[in-house]
């Protein structure tokens, strides 16, 4: 994962490359140094004094060219307060203050990444049948052409609210972000719930 280490101090580099290298790839930069190197993987660290008007305005200008970066963790030392609110005034998802406390979070803030980026490369088995089964009906829907919606073969989706939630709903989600088709799921009488396709209810 990628570090962008933001600091008024470059003596403070070796060290924080001696922490986090090899495990993480740090991308320094001084404050006032030059041009700040624009990568939207990674997490921002910060690490300078809060307390000096003009460290505070080079912060916020770094911080805009790296506004797709959401991960933005701020080093106080000591927890001083008033830095403590000016980190998150500027825009901190976290304070840090010790080593341990900076390789824990950093260790969490992996996790969730690598955990997100699975999600979206493994859908489940229902979430990829469903998206499936609504391009269909959806296709007869503009052909006029009569669908059965009772779907009786797959008893998974009868009477288990889990499973609608992890196959009809998500896959009908799926299936609206893809086509941008007006559809959604409405509630129904006696026999559970309809499709709702732009004006038409299935």
């Amino acid at each position: 994962m990628l570090v962008h280490f933001v600091t008024d101090d470059p003596t403070k580099i070796p060290a924080i490359r001696a922490m986090l290298e090899p495990r993480y790839h740090i991308a320094p930069q001084v404050l006032g140094s030059g041009d700040t190197q624009i990568d939207s993987s990674g997490v921002i660290m910060v690490d300078a004094d809060l307390r000096k008007i003009h460290r505070v305005e080079q912060i916020q200008l770094v911080l805009q060219e790296l506004s797709c970066i959401r991960e933005k963790l701020f080093v106080v030392h000591n927890q001083v307060r008033s830095m403590v609110a000016q980190a998150y005034a500027l825009g901190a998802t976290a304070v840090v203050s010790r080593p341990k406390e900076i390789i824990f979070k950093l260790a969490q803030i992996e996790i969730a990444e690598k955990s997100a980026q699975s999600d979206i490369a493994i859908a489940s088995p229902e979430i990829t049948e469903s998206t499936a089964a609504f391009a269909s009906m959806f296709s007869a829907v503009r052909v006029s052409k009569q669908i059965n919606c009772q779907m009786p073969s797959v008893p998974r989706y009868k009477s288990s609210i889990a499973s609608r939630k992890k196959g009809l709903l998500p896959g009908l989600t799926t299936y609206a972000a893809i086509t941008k088709e007006p559809s959604s799921i409405v509630a129904g009488h006696g026999s559970g719930s309809r499709l709702c396709v732009g004006n038409r209810v299935l």
